[in-house]
């Protein structure tokens, strides 16, 4: 597909994609409850003023959650309300212009949360 072309697509999310905001983190939270973490010393370095965004998704049968930038969850966000992936991209560069645009492209793709574009 041109460069044109995918500037202009639509892109549509997995339908079991979920975002999350909090003012809290909630992300760090959760994973120091989990049974698989034994460090305390990562338990202490949770602040409770720290804000998170969390993207749960669940493209098989495993349901897997990430801590992500406010970035990110702006691209995310903005492909999941239909917005074309340019106008996506420059939402995103609104919060942080020096962001990597690519990285976060390659983490949809990588995470596999894109199941159409057009």
């Amino acid at each position: 597909m041109p460069l044109e072309q995918l500037a202009a697509a639509k892109i549509e999310l997995l339908p079991s994609l979920q975002l999350v905001m909090a003012d809290q983190p909630i992300f760090s939270i959760w994973q120091t409850n989990q049974e698989q973490c034994e460090d305390e010393q990562e338990a202490q370095k949770i602040y409770l003023d720290e804000s998170q965004q969390v993207l749960i998704v669940r493209p098989a049968y495993t349901l897997s959650m990430y801590n992500i930038d406010l970035c990110t969850y702006q691209l995310i966000d903005s492909l999941g309300k239909g917005y074309q992936l340019q106008k996506a991209i420059e939402i995103s560069l609104e919060t942080d212009s020096s962001v990597d645009v690519s990285r976060m492209i390659h983490f949809s793709v990588k995470e596999k949360l894109i199941s159409a574009i057009f």
